[in-house]
């Protein structure tokens, strides 16, 4: 009995420092970061603002805005997040999932790789890198380096055919 409670013991401590991890990465992230993915072998890239809103404990929700050249035409992408383990898990709204992994995290960088989000929290192959700097701390913000206007809002059906 005496060792079942020690591991028990161990066991919640581990789970207890793991979620505070969880904790920090996902209230570093809250905020609006823009910069760069590179998609694919022949790094092809894309501009992006990405914007991250915390919700819970160690999730939220956001919203991410892909750039079609230099039109100043843009998707959004809503999404919601979760840390799990030090991986964040994304779910957008057309149902697609990624996850972040091999990251760096900083106040005003943030860096790493999108990979596949199989089944339940399983991290596949890499999709994309990215590379972002932290642009405002607040919610709901709306900036960018490009002067996007309202107006020039495109639909993902169509500009799908130019994303790479």
């Amino acid at each position: 009995m005496k060792k079942f409670l020690t591991f028990l013991f161990l066991a919640v401590t581990a789970m207890t420092f793991v979620s505070c991890d969880d904790d920090k990465i996902a209230n570093s992230l809250e905020g609006v970061w823009e910069g760069e993915v590179s998609v694919g072998r022949w790094n092809s890239y894309q501009y992006v603002d990405i914007e991250f809103s915390r919700q819970g404990y160690s999730n939220g929700y956001g919203m991410e805005y892909d750039y079609q050249g230099n039109s100043g035409a843009y998707v959004e992408c809503p999404f919601t997040f979760k840390v799990v383990n030090g991986t964040i898990f994304m779910e957008y709204e057309d149902g697609s999932r990624v996850a972040i992994r091999n990251y760096t995290l900083t106040e005003n960088q943030f860096s790493g790789e999108f990979c596949k989000w199989e089944g339940s929290y399983t991290v596949g192959d890499y999709i994309a890198k990215f590379n972002f700097m932290k642009v405002s701390s607040w919610r709901h913000v709306r900036y960018s380096g490009y002067t996007a206007n309202p107006d020039s809002t495109a639909t993902f059906e169509e500009v799908k055919d130019t994303i790479k």
